[in-house]
């Protein structure tokens, strides 16, 4: 039987019920002194009626009251936790006979490292630099009106070199799968490979003899069109070697710094966790809630029993003494 259903049936009755020492102060001489008694009485019945009731619910809320301050510091220290934990976090690619990227321990780089990343920069720098001239050269010397009028026109065409170069990691971002873009790194190596035998060839080619002069910038095209091969190879060269020196200084900077954030799977087990104290402490509160209005309901209920039994008592005193009633 539930409490508040226990709760009502005692106190049906004890109101159909008179107690056999309340019954007796009928009789009894002082009226005002056999109220008293009767509603001492009738508190020490009501406390006989629910006193191992009121025991075990003092018992189960002392209890109950332990569950809940306990689910409510482990649900205050989890969201503490899932706060302080970020939902995205960044990852190291994964090893090469891994297809998908994995989070691992991010790692500082060591000596051989950071030699190897600034000698990349470097090269990558004077290359850039060297690319850059000797387009900016070309056009100087192409003699055309608009770059010997304006010269900062050459020099914009000119940076087009280097906004190339960096383009081609964009182009690289549009591979999903880390397998994919390991195989892009690997075209772009090769390809510098092939054009960098490409460009010794046709500068052996147009030098080897020793009677070159050198490129004719004016007369482009013309004779045998060595010059014009070499410097299309030169400039393939220079584009693909500086491509390969930023994808590889790029590619050991993000093993140590990588820039892509991924689902932090550490933060999904907290919330979890988090949710999981959310639901126990919720249930708790409900249990010490129930109790606790149980509790109240069976100590408020006192004084209305007491005043009940009294009244109850006046009533079948006055009948006695006026003779309308007989026991």
């Amino acid at each position: 039987m539930k409490i508040n259903n226990l709760f009502q049936a005692l106190m049906k009755m004890g109101r159909e019920r008179m107690d056999p020492y309340i019954r007796s102060l009928l009789n009894f001489s002082d009226a005002k002194e056999a109220c008293k008694m009767v509603k001492l009485q009738a508190g020490l019945v009501y406390d006989q009626l629910f006193s191992n009731e009121t025991t075990g619910l003092e018992m189960t809320e002392k209890e109950q009251a332990e569950f809940f301050d306990e689910s409510k510091s482990d649900r205050s220290k989890t969201k503490v936790q899932k706060e302080n934990t970020p939902k995205l976090v960044k990852k190291v690619p994964s090893k090469p006979k891994q297809d998908k990227e994995e989070q691992t321990a991010m790692q500082s780089m060591d000596a051989m490292e950071i030699s190897t990343f600034f000698v990349l920069i470097s090269f990558l720098i004077g290359l850039l630099f060297t690319a850059g001239s000797n387009i900016y050269s070309s056009l100087m010397n192409s003699g055309l009106p608009a770059f010997a009028q304006k010269p900062e026109l050459a020099i914009l065409i000119s940076f087009l070199f280097p906004c190339s170069v960096f383009s081609v990691k964009f182009y690289k971002s549009c591979f999903l799968q880390a397998s994919s873009k390991r195989l892009f790194d690997k075209v772009m190596y090769s390809l510098s490979a092939v054009i960098i035998i490409n460009w010794i060839f046709w500068f052996s080619v147009v030098y080897g003899s020793g009677t070159s002069t050198g490129i004719d910038l004016e007369n482009l095209g013309g004779g045998t069109g060595y010059e014009t091969i070499l410097m299309f190879s030169q400039f393939l060269c220079e584009f693909f070697v500086s491509t390969s020196l930023f994808l590889s200084a790029s590619n050991l900077w993000e093993r140590h710094s990588p820039g892509i954030r991924f689902v932090n799977h550490e933060h999904i087990d907290i919330n979890k966790e988090f949710g999981d104290h959310s639901g126990n402490h919720q249930t708790n509160t409900g249990f010490l809630i129930e109790t606790r209005n149980r509790l109240t309901e069976i100590r408020l209920g006192r004084e209305p029993f007491v005043n009940e039994q009294v009244a109850k008592f006046i009533d079948l005193r006055g009948r006695l003494d006026s003779g309308s009633h007989n026991l």
